[in-house]
């Protein structure tokens, strides 16, 4: 073995001693070992010496045990599964498992925590998620909290959990809901044995405090923010390997700069189209420069090539696209910038927010059409900015505040602020 020291290769050596657990090399060497692999593999498949499926399970299981031969892994038998394509009959699968001693999987599970999708995803798909909530309320004696724990635990604990799933796929609707109610009964003590009344329906807890809620987060809107996250790098940082695999991969609209719909895609894929609609609301071209389309539309002479867009807009926007002046050779290339979170750039919060402002507004309409909206906005301040007394020694100081909070959205909901006003 030799090893690269600064570009040139140092003196040869012999291992004789294993790493030990937690090492840093470890990751290293186990890419290195990994890597030869794959070329093994690699360099089979081009020389096309299978012809069958027999074959073919013979050489993978010659190709394991020489691997495991030369870096002395062994291949566990009982952990290993062999996953096969709707195509494969029956017989065939059972022939190739028996041949390499591992046994038929039809769910390839976990990795890294995220389910390997190879089929369509149902309700069923992320039932771990609620398995993992169940688990941790079980764990917990929700009639020994008082309100103001439930809720804390809740957004700090429960809501989260789901998070790490929903970065890369967009979940069911349903396993959204079933989620949302397993919350919900926890924060107002539901059990199997006994139903309590909800004092407050949940799109009210889901508004940010100063619109009278408790900032809990609804998550078909918190999974599309972060569903967004991606769709916002895949349009503005083309660079990364990640996305050039993508866009070659898949259909891109290099026009308009958005994936395109089309039947056998990714998850993933498919979860970028159903959010970019709403991630054109948030971007727009940095400084707001008009003068930098896309240079497509623009001949050799530097005129506007109208014959490439005349038929995908309207009239008027034609005109007053003649008005501008096309992009010159030696003008900077166009940037999309993220105008919701000022110079700091795309942020998860920001997107949510954009996602739900338009269900936060529809429910307090009556509120800003029957009242005085910014002392609205001035009330919910006060009362969550009041310095709580606690009630006695085992009660929460957050207590008092969750109880002014609850009269307050009556008040608030149901009462005209103009009369609050004059007093």
């Amino acid at each position: 073995m030799q090893v690269l020291w600064n570009g040139k290769a140092a003196t040869p050596f012999h291992p004789q001693r294993g790493i030990r657990q937690g090492d840093p090399l470890s990751p290293c060497i186990f890419v290195l070992c990994m890597e030869r692999l794959s070329q093994a593999i690699n360099s089979e498949v081009e020389e096309l010496r299978c012809s069958t499926e027999t074959s073919q399970a013979a050489l993978i299981h010659k190709l394991l045990t020489d691997f495991c031969a030369a870096s002395g892994h062994i291949v566990s038998a009982a952990k290993t599964r062999v996953h096969f394509s709707r195509n494969t009959s029956h017989h065939e699968a059972r022939r190739i498992c028996d041949q390499l001693g591992y046994q038929k999987t039809e769910n390839l599970g976990r990795y890294l925590g995220v389910p390997l999708l190879h089929k369509r995803i149902t309700k069923d798909t992320y039932r771990y998620i609620e398995d993992s909530i169940n688990k941790k309320l079980s764990g917990w004696k929700a009639k020994s909290l008082s309100l103001a724990g439930r809720i804390t635990l809740a957004q700090s604990v429960l809501s989260t959990i789901p998070f790490f799933a929903m970065q890369t796929t967009k979940l069911p609707a349903a396993t959204c809901h079933r989620i949302e109610t397993l919350i919900r009964n926890f924060i107002w003590g539901d059990s199997e044995s006994h139903k309590s009344i909800h004092l407050v329906n949940w799109s009210t807890l889901c508004q940010p405090k100063n619109r009278g809620g408790c900032g809990l987060k609804k998550l078909e809107g918190q999974n599309k923010a972060f569903i967004m996250k991606l769709a916002y790098t895949l349009k503005t940082q083309g660079d990364r390997l990640w996305v050039q695999v993508l866009q070659a991969k898949y259909i891109w609209d290099k026009i308009v700069e958005r994936p395109a719909n089309a039947k056998h895609i990714s998850h993933l894929w498919r979860s970028l189209y159903c959010v970019w609609d709403e991630l054109d609301l948030g971007i727009k071209w940095k400084d707001e420069d008009l003068r930098k389309p896309i240079s497509m539309f623009v001949d050799g002479e530097g005129h506007w090539r109208e014959t490439a867009f005349k038929h995908l807009l309207p009239p008027n926007t034609v005109s007053e696209i003649r008005k501008i002046n096309p992009p010159k050779p030696f003008d900077p290339p166009a940037v999309w910038k993220w105008h919701l979170n000022g110079s700091r750039g795309f942020s998860v919060k920001s997107a949510y927010n954009l996602i739900q402002s338009p269900v936060w507004n529809d429910e307090n309409r009556n509120i800003k059409t029957h009242s005085n909206h910014q002392l609205h906005q001035r009330s919910w301040n006060l009362s969550w900015s009041l310095s709580p007394v606690p009630s006695c020694a085992t009660r929460t100081t957050h207590y008092n505040t969750l109880i002014l909070w609850v009269c307050a959205s009556e008040i608030f909901t149901h009462t005209p602020l103009v009369s609050l006003d004059s007093r």
